[in-house]
């Protein structure tokens, strides 16, 4: 099988790009172990190259991989990137990535802490997906929309903060998170899919203070009433069910008859004050005001 790199050194393998100037690293050689630092440029042949790309797969099941040093060089980190690196623990984000892509970190069990650069802008689907000894996730300002199965069967998670940045929750983004017991969302959610929290059992208290939420989707989008499948106005949506009969979603006064428009159940929410509202997320947070 040809070898999908031009050279190797110091354990990892590089493809030089298109542009002649710069290099990803596509993978690395079996010693690879350890606390690794991934170098902004690296010479070859007496040229020197900038450090770019992360790419596709590139450290995929790097079991002996234990931190990651990603320099301010690197602008895209390909899907699949670290994924099943059993016992990475550490990651360093450089603030010029803007994209967590698609299975990113998904399945690094030893993963229990993650912060993400305010330069991020989407949390790509099933990126953190299955770290289950992931405790903590700073999501910066800069986010705006959490992608399906994003945080899926994280099962550390106790909390989350989505901040006012953040305007779209895909499909089941915290889906069996089954110890998350408290969520607090920003201001500026529009659509929200109804499996969000599927199966999160646990989840008691959900803060939202978005006003501005015009959607939520379930899975099929919509169903047709008596199976007509014909008449687009023969349908209706599902209603959003909350992952439990014991979670209540705490919204600001005035607009609880949108959310019951929305189809949300009437019996779960609960109206506060913009004053009780921080207060009860600065309580959350341990916070005094």
């Amino acid at each position: 099988m040809a070898k999908d790199y031009d050279f190797e050194k110091d354990e990892l393998c590089y493809k030089i790009n298109q542009d002649s100037a710069t290099v990803s690293v596509n993978s690395c050689t079996k010693r690879l172990a350890g606390d690794i630092v991934i170098p902004e440029s690296v010479s070859h042949e007496g040229k020197v190259f900038l450090v770019n790309e992360i790419g596709i797969k590139a450290f995929e099941k790097c079991n002996c991989l234990s931190s990651i040093y990603i320099p301010h060089s690197v602008s895209e980190i390909g899907s699949g990137a670290f994924a099943g690196c059993s016992n990475l623990n550490s990651v360093t984000i450089p603030d010029s990535v803007t994209v967590i892509d698609e299975g990113t970190f998904a399945g690094c069990n030893c993963l229990t802490e993650i912060v993400l650069p305010n330069s991020v802008t989407v949390i790509g689907m099933g990126a953190f997906a299955g770290c289950c000894s992931l405790t903590t996730i700073y999501i910066p300002d800069s986010v705006t929309k959490i992608d399906n199965y994003a945080f899926c069967r994280c099962i550390g998670l106790e909390s989350v903060i989505i901040p006012d940045s953040v305007l779209f929750i895909v499909g089941a983004a915290f889906g069996w998170c089954t110890n998350l017991t408290s969520i607090i969302i920003g201001k500026s959610l529009k659509e929200i899919d109804s499996d969000a929290f599927d199966n999160c059992a646990n989840l008691r208290n959900i803060y939202c203070k978005s006003t501005e939420l015009t959607d939520y989707r379930c899975l099929d989008d919509f169903r047709y009433k008596d199976n007509n499948y014909d008449d687009e106005d023969n349908y209706y949506h599902d209603m959003f069910l909350l992952p439990s009969n014991a979670t209540t979603l705490y919204i600001l006064q005035g607009s609880l008859e949108a959310y019951k428009t929305l189809g949300f159940d009437e019996n779960q929410l609960v109206e506060l004050t913009d004053e009780e509202m921080e207060r009860r997320i600065a309580e959350l947070k341990g916070q005094k005001i």
